[in-house]
């Protein structure tokens, strides 16, 4: 998919006590300026994502990040994220953040994060908590 202005190239939100599991694999997802992919998990849902050999792309003057997935309340976000080309610009590479009582466990293997100029901000891998 090719984003426009403003957009999410993907963007998936599970709410109340939903139980996914996904795969998202062999995309190519393109010029968006917010998120490549955006996974939301909230409130007490369990998400399960494979994210494998897709092609998340940042064209050079937009920003954007990668792949980011977000867990908060008390979910539970597990997570395969391998043989991804991440390429981002202002913002995280592949980001996995949890927020509250959530949690959080996964493999992040073999992917090939870049940015695309010497105006880059952010962090390739982030794993956080808040």
């Amino acid at each position: 998919k090719t984003a426009g202005q403003g957009e999410d190239a993907l963007e998936m939100q599970f709410l109340n006590a939903c139980n996914t599991t996904l795969s998202i694999t062999n995309s190519e997802f393109r010029r968006y300026r917010t998120y490549g992919i955006q996974i939301q998990t909230l409130n007490t849902s369990t998400t399960t994502a494979t994210i494998t050999n897709n092609q998340v792309l940042q064209d050079a003057g937009i920003p954007g990040q990668g792949i980011e997935l977000t867990g908060s309340g008390t979910s539970s976000v597990n997570y395969t994220v391998n043989n991804n080309t991440v390429n981002y610009r202002n913002g995280n590479g592949i980001g996995i953040l949890t927020i509250a009582n959530a949690t959080s466990n996964g493999k992040i293997i073999g992917n090939n994060i870049t940015g695309p100029g010497a105006d880059i901000t952010g962090i390739g891998i982030r794993v956080g908590a808040e």
